[in-house]
């Protein structure tokens, strides 16, 4: 990383340049192979936070004061269901395959 500082070419570089593009410019040099390696890990985490605030909005209506006492892998089947846009739940399907329940009058 500090070769990479001072490198006047990648510092010039670095004012013209998106961050994106000064980082593709860096790994065409070939000299900063394990830097590149972990920048664009770094770069990945924060593509785009649509999806993580999305993910914990469903979170926080999952999880109320009613249901505080979820383990980890039930929050985790429920988030999985939740954010899942392909299933299509047929509630009217499923009200007419389950049997009605009597109440027991005395």
């Amino acid at each position: 990383m500090i070769d990479l500082q001072c490198c006047s070419r990648f510092e010039d570089l670095n004012r013209r340049l998106h961050i994106v593009q000064f980082w593709e410019e860096v790994a065409k040099d070939g000299r900063f192979v394990r830097t590149i390696e972990i920048v664009a890990g770094v770069l990945a985490m924060f593509g785009s936070t649509f999806d993580c605030e999305q993910l914990f909005s469903l979170m926080k209506g999952i999880k109320t004061k009613n249901r505080s006492r979820l383990t980890d892998h039930r929050l985790n089947n429920l988030l999985r269901i939740a954010s899942n846009k392909s299933i299509k739940v047929d509630l009217k399907a499923i009200v007419e395959k389950k049997p009605c329940q009597k109440s027991k009058q005395s």
